[in-house]
């Protein structure tokens, strides 16, 4: 925004003062001349709403601080007598969730590559943010022996507090297939649980779950959306995003009967009562609940009605 508003003075900036880079950033055909007369140089895309009002929510924040925190050493009063009121867009645009059926899972799945499909495969038994997934270490699994059973070693992941969105630890609780998940990737790399081999033959970190090879793979999957499920692909399952899949742990677990308290807890939640000390039993509880969404043919069918325009 320096461009629009690095000029002004805190005291000078206010709801009007953001109309012309909302222009520019929702329109940038008709304002950026000089992307028009300078072919190459590369024009910008027009920005989401969602964007630009996560980026006003910054200036708000900022403004906030200015008039409660920030003071002048030498008077001690705040920067700001009042922070402005800023206004956030009316987002029409915003992309409902789309949760998916065991039958998209299985279509999404047979199109994926092998370590995509792991790491969605994961995600979908425990709803892990994006970032949380990619970011996953293996000095963060912590052994719970006494929960151990035959053929299956128990475990946990404790994120720190710094690397989850909402700024407090959280437990990693691992049903069935999720701790399987975990023994199949053990040992590929030192530090990060998923992984893949990049063309040069070296292993590294999946940065983010939405890659190219997801979007070639959802793309292939919504082509034979029709053959396979009987009608054309919904929107939501050709723009599937990896958050879809949080989502869809979240409305199976409801459909499993899963109360809301262990909801929160299974899937981070912020809430006041978060905590990262469970008992054994505690957990045990948790692992339970997590299995009832492991597909078999005990799991619970979760019809899920979609709304057409």
């Amino acid at each position: 925004m320096d461009e629009f508003i690095g000029d002004k003075w805190i005291d000078e900036i206010h709801n009007e003062t953001f109309k012309p880079y909302i222009r520019a950033r929702r329109n940038p055909a008709e304002t950026d001349i000089d992307a028009r007369a300078t072919k190459s140089r590369k024009r910008r895309k027009p920005l989401k709403i969602g964007t630009i009002n996560r980026n006003l929510g910054v200036v708000r924040r900022i403004l906030r601080l200015c008039e409660r925190l920030w003071r002048d050493e030498q008077t001690s009063l705040t920067w700001l007598e009042r922070a402005p009121f800023i206004q956030m867009l009316e987002d029409r645009e915003a992309r409902v969730a789309y949760p998916l059926s065991w039958s998209e899972q299985d279509l999404l799945f047979g199109e994926l590559t092998e370590h995509l499909k792991d790491i969605a495969e994961f995600d979908l038994n425990t709803g892990l943010r994006d970032q949380e997934l990619c970011g996953l270490k293996w000095n963060w699994e912590q052994r719970v022996p006494e929960l151990d059973s035959p053929g299956i070693q128990r475990s946990v992941f404790v994120l720190p507090a710094v690397k989850n969105k909402n700024r407090q630890a959280r437990v990693v609780v691992l049903n069935d297939r999720a701790q399987a998940i975990v023994e199949k990737m053990r040992d590929q790399h030192p530090v990060y649980v998923f992984t893949w081999v990049k063309e040069d033959g070296v292993r590294d970190r999946i940065g983010r779950i939405r890659n190219t090879g997801w979007v070639n793979a959802r793309r292939r999957a919504a082509d034979k959306y029709p053959a396979v499920l009987g009608k054309e692909a919904p929107l939501g399952f050709r723009e599937l995003r990896a958050h879809d899949l949080r989502h869809t742990v979240g409305r199976r677990l409801r459909a499993a009967g899963v109360s809301k308290e262990d909801r929160k807890d299974l899937l981070g939640h912020k809430a006041g009562d978060v905590t990262t000390d469970y008992s054994a039993a505690e957990l045990m509880s948790l692992i339970k609940a997590a299995n009832l969404i492991v597909r078999s043919k005990d799991s619970p069918t979760l019809t899920v009605l979609r709304l057409v325009a």
